[in-house]
């Protein structure tokens, strides 16, 4: 893995993909190196609504990222997922 990304960094013609990865490792640095805790957290939540939601789906955002984060970590244990999709905020 470690390899990859050095090769990607190296690669002198990058297609759309390649600058689509670099964008994405150059952002989520940024996001853990954050020193505010509340900006940090802003900017993950922000990568993970990114990898799990379509352009067009502006309602419901939190379910479907919640559903879809669900069946990607845990694609066989039901249980598992449905603890995942009821996760909520608790003040």
């Amino acid at each position: 893995m470690i390899i990859d990304v050095s090769n990607l960094i190296d690669k002198k013609d990058k297609n759309e993909l390649d600058e689509l990865c670099m964008r994405m490792l150059q952002y989520f640095s940024k996001a853990i190196s954050e020193k505010d805790l509340h900006v940090r957290t802003t900017h993950l939540i922000t990568i993970i609504e990114s990898i799990f939601l379509l352009d067009k789906e502006t309602y419901g955002m939190a379910g479907l990222v919640k559903k879809r984060m669900g069946c990607f970590l845990y694609k066989q244990n039901i249980t598992q997922k449905n603890k995942v999709y009821c996760i909520t905020y608790k003040n």
